[in-house]
């Protein structure tokens, strides 16, 4: 084999072994969204309780003074990538995996929400706010992310005790 056709095999081999690693992780990217992070869950009272009969020194569960009142849930999580999510998949639930308390299915960046709840986009922070809603004790929130390929993400998932 002549000097020039044998270095020319190595080297283009080279180069393709090298172009091949760099695509790699574009690749593994390309398969769906990038799931949620930070995600978390919150509850904020319509009306503000009433302290004035409450022993605060003897209050084992702060989470007892809500007893049956109607809550709103809020509900925040950060997307790490945005450049091509179409609609978000929110499951709120009393068990891992549940979606009892509420199944929400909305575009990323909607027109108008979901109905019975409200929507906000700040950068790459979404809140998402389910009002008047029954206590529950604990909550799981699961988020997942869907792109314009219809690849789902792995749900995020987060709890309140």
């Amino acid at each position: 084999m002549p000097y020039f056709t044998r270095h020319f095999q190595r080297f283009f081999g080279l180069a393709l072994l090298l172009s091949s690693v760099g695509l790699f992780p574009n690749l593994l990217l390309a398969q769906g969204p990038q799931p949620p992070s930070q995600a978390a869950i919150y509850i904020a009272l319509p009306t503000p309780l009433s302290m004035d009969t409450i022993n605060l020194d003897t209050l084992q569960n702060p989470f007892h003074l809500i007893g049956s009142t109607s809550v709103d849930y809020e509900l925040y999580f950060d997307c790490v990538d945005t450049t091509d999510v179409d609609s978000v998949f929110v499951s709120l639930g009393t068990a891992q995996g549940d979606n009892d308390i509420g199944g929400f299915h909305f575009p990323f960046d909607p027109g108008s929400p979901p109905p019975g709840t409200t929507y906000q986009r700040i950068g790459n922070t979404i809140q998402l706010s389910v009002p008047g809603q029954t206590f529950y004790q604990p909550v799981y929130l699961q988020v997942s992310l869907k792109d314009l390929s219809g690849n789902i993400s792995t749900p995020s998932t987060t709890s309140l005790p």
